[in-house]
């Protein structure tokens, strides 16, 4: 009878440490890793890479040691899947802001081969090329603060991952 209750007891202990240790190791793998790269790659003006939080949380916490470790894993979790959500919004953003830039860029170019057509409109068509150009200036300084902030957000998140990273290794010893 104490064998059984022992191996009750120690099954208990097992296997949900044994599921808080899976779920930090997939969201170290998954998640928090591909944020970094992702952030790595912006901070290079690689804005191609999206990423997909998919970490499940652990369900049944208890109210012991280990449920409070496993609703920590939960919130860094929830807070991983925040973090990334919010590279997504930002990395549309930029990927729209610098379409924009291009549009006017094109804008600029198509003005400019208009002048050189034709000579009786020149003044004009200076005038028109000169506001776009402006457009495209203000374009480019909203890109130059756009990615400032990029390399900003980078650092921030890049602290927030190794702190999760740190909180991780501590749950997950």
């Amino acid at each position: 009878m104490a064998v059984g209750l022992a191996l009750a007891i120690t099954r208990s202990i097992t296997r949900p440490l044994a599921i808080l240790v899976e779920r930090l190791d997939r969201l170290q793998a998954g998640p928090i890793a591909d944020l970094g790269s992702g952030m790595e790659a912006m901070a290079d003006g690689d804005l191609t890479v999206d990423l997909h939080p998919e970490t499940p949380t652990i369900e049944h916490v208890s109210r012991d040691e280990l449920g409070r470790a496993s609703g920590s894993f939960n919130e860094i979790a929830r807070r991983t899947a925040e973090t990334v959500e919010t590279y997504r919004r930002m990395r549309a953003r930029l990927t729209d802001l610098l379409g924009r830039v291009s549009a006017s860029t094109s804008t600029v170019s198509a003005a400019s081969q208009q002048m050189a057509s034709t000579s009786e409109e020149a003044g004009e068509v200076a005038r028109a090329a000169r506001a776009v150009a402006g457009e495209g200036v203000t374009a480019a300084e909203q890109a130059d603060e756009a990615m400032r902030a990029v390399r900003e957000s980078t650092g921030a998140i890049t602290d927030a991952i190794g702190g999760l990273a740190a909180k991780s290794e501590q749950i997950g010893g």
